[in-house]
């Protein structure tokens, strides 16, 4: 009913998250989607009334990719084989580490004045440079998810590159302007690899 309204108002595109639990109680039943991404996985929602296992909560994962038409996968994520070795979609990869469709290459740390970010190149489907204004790689394969998407879709790059510079989550690692003698960043991370990725980044 929420799709229905949107595309009575005029939406072109809806971007939602689908998770785990979501595939496994079937709330996403009969819904094909356009587009799907894997970006990472690891050991959480497991006990309870979420997942008895890792395995089931990976397999859950998995129906997606079942019900997509394509899909865009992160191949450095150690899960990525068994998250993609049943998808019926049509597969395409991006990387910051390996081969893949959409590699990103040359990755480095930015500070310039107020800016803290990351600045990267790709390669492969889209032969750029990029800058983005979350500091981690975590961003960096958050943006190549992005531009994998967009650039699949149609979207100008230009505006990608724009919307790099300005786009901001609130909450993670966001920039909170009080003081020029020092920075403050907040981040909601909730789990081991969330807070890992966020001291490495640090």
């Amino acid at each position: 009913s929420f799709f229905a309204k949107m595309v009575e108002n005029g939406c072109e595109y809806c971007v939602m998250e689908v998770s785990s639990q979501a595939l496994k109680l079937n709330r996403v039943a009969g819904i094909t989607f356009d587009y799907a991404i894997f970006t990472n996985l690891s050991p959480d929602h497991i006990g309870g009334a979420e997942h008895k296992d890792f395995e089931e909560y990976v397999f859950c994962k998995s129906l997606l990719f079942r019900q997509s038409r394509i899909g865009f996968f992160n191949v450095d994520d150690e899960q990525f084989s068994s998250v993609s070795k049943d998808a019926t979609c049509e597969i395409h990869t991006f990387s910051c580490h390996k081969e893949s469709d959409l590699q990103a290459v040359d990755i480095e740390y930015l500070r310039e004045g107020d800016f803290i970010g990351m600045s990267f190149k790709t390669k492969g489907l889209v032969n750029d440079q990029f800058k983005i204004s979350a500091p981690g790689e975590f961003s960096v394969y958050n943006a190549l998810a992005a531009l994998i998407t967009a650039q699949a879709i149609g979207i100008d790059r230009q505006i990608m590159k724009e919307a790099f510079l300005h786009v901001q989550v609130k909450g993670r690692m966001e920039q909170v302007k009080i003081s020029p003698k020092f920075t403050l960043l907040i981040d909601y991370a909730h789990n081991a690899m969330a807070m890992e990725h966020i001291l490495l980044a640090m």
